[in-house]
């Protein structure tokens, strides 16, 4: 996702506030965020979940959906956000096509 750099301070404190949150929910195996030392106004999260369910619940918590309240105001772009399962790649947030699927 690209920050726009005049909000970079409010997406790392976004970031520093949910990290620890989202590491202490069930089915959390890793959560990360990282940014592009050539360019600071790019940022990376990594994450993996013991499965669909888990992530599906993630994004329900209030701090899950705090970032997905706050971070379009700090996008400078819509961010790329994708979901592997096993070699398949799924788009995030699921439509109702997907969710079919799952």
């Amino acid at each position: 996702m690209r920050i726009d750099p005049a909000k970079a301070d409010a997406a790392l404190a976004l970031f520093t506030d949910v990290i620890p949150l989202t590491r202490a929910e069930p089915g959390c195996d890793f959560y990360e965020f990282y940014c592009d030392i050539e360019d600071p106004s790019i940022f990376m999260s990594v994450q993996r979940w013991v499965d669909l369910d888990a992530l599906t619940w993630h994004a329900t918590t209030p701090h899950g959906q705090r970032v997905g309240a706050e971070m379009p105001a700090m996008s400078a772009e819509e961010a790329d956000i994708r979901v592997y399962v096993g070699a398949e790649v799924l788009s995030w947030p699921f439509d109702e096509e997907t969710r079919k699927k799952l």
